[in-house]
């Protein structure tokens, strides 16, 4: 079985010498590119190391990707996490950034990084044991293809314009006739819902030239090095644009586009996982709290807004102290 490593992005969002930089190049408009809680720590990320620890105890090497800021807690001399400053991998005429999607598209420069990755955000969290063929089957990446048209509800937002992207690019290199019916196994397979099968099916009856989009997870997912490679040979233009914005951008592509790819280039194997995205409100606690305790999901994100408070994450942490009470050797 291959070597797999970890890439978790975070940032310390209240960090002074970090705001005055960003606050320097971000634009007066405050959207959903450049608004306080995109960068917000929730204090939880020991628990993600916990975990790690705790159920993905294989794990070759961590590329913990920060803009130079250390969380106060953690062991930097672990022998397993590689510190990765922005600067480290991404080519200098494209710093400072604040934009997760630059960061994400340069992932394949990060030192040391193997072939088999898994990236994480830092409000995503592993639930339970795993094995590594939980994230990679025959040296390929293990991921539910289910197309799904992409549809907008409301104002459009940033990851919104970023799909719509990323389908463009995934429609021009590949034609989805010919690759549904190499994979077509791939495509309608067991391991999804019986409905996930037939709105695929049905998507390919209605619109067999052109792929209409793909269901996305908010949650870790697993890649090779090799596409971003590849995606970076083809569509050069693109990615240096979106790598060019300080701040995320509705001309960018985003992780997507390298998940995406791997589905229609059939470099992928199926697998079913359970998931669920929580946004921090007193109305979610006791679901966030029952998720983490009871194991419900094999993997959950954790994301805040600005109705989010210091009782409620307080409410979060004691579930994690519940399931996770014991400090890693990450921590100091």
């Amino acid at each position: 079985m291959n070597d797999i490593d970890f890439v978790l992005l975070w940032v310390d969002g209240s960090d002074p010498e970090w705001l005055n930089e960003k606050n320097f190049y971000s634009p007066v408009i405050i959207d959903d590119s450049n608004s306080n809680n995109r960068f917000k720590d929730l204090g939880l990320l020991k628990y993600w190391f916990r975990a790690v620890e705790a159920y993905t105890p294989w794990v070759r090497k961590i590329h913990f990707v920060t803009w130079g800021h250390l969380p106060n807690f953690l062991n930097t001399d672990h022998p397993q996490l590689h510190i990765v400053r922005h600067e480290d991998y991404m080519p200098h005429e494209w710093l400072p950034t604040f934009s997760s999607h630059a960061l994400e598209m340069n992932m394949h420069r990060i030192p040391d990084l193997s072939e088999h990755f898994v990236y994480f955000n830092d409000d995503t969290f592993i639930m339970h044991p795993v094995q590594k063929d939980f994230f990679f089957k025959k040296g390929l990446p293990c991921t539910k293809a289910v197309e799904v048209p992409i549809g907008f509800i409301g104002k459009p937002e940033v990851w919104s314009f970023a799909a719509v992207n990323d389908i463009g690019i995934i429609n021009k290199h590949f034609k989805k006739r010919e690759q549904e019916k190499k994979f077509r196994w791939k495509y309608l397979n067991q391991h999804y819902f019986w409905f996930e099968n037939v709105r695929t099916a049905m998507m390919g009856f209605f619109f067999p030239d052109y792929y209409t989009g793909f269901k996305t997870f908010h949650c870790p997912a697993a890649f090779l090095k090799s596409t971003f490679i590849e995606i970076w040979d083809k569509e050069t233009e693109k990615l240096e644009l979106t790598s060019s914005h300080k701040f995320r951008n509705k001309d960018d592509v985003n992780q997507w586009v390298a998940q995406w790819w791997q589905i229609a280039s059939g470099k992928f194997e199926p697998i079913h996982f359970e998931t669920q995205n929580f946004a921090v409100s007193a109305n979610s606690i006791l679901k966030i709290q029952m998720a983490i305790e009871k194991t419900e999901y094999d993997m959950i994100c954790i994301s805040d807004n600005e109705n989010t408070t210091e009782t409620d994450i307080g409410s979060i942490i004691m579930s994690f102290e519940k399931k996770l009470p014991h400090k890693s050797a990450f921590e100091r």
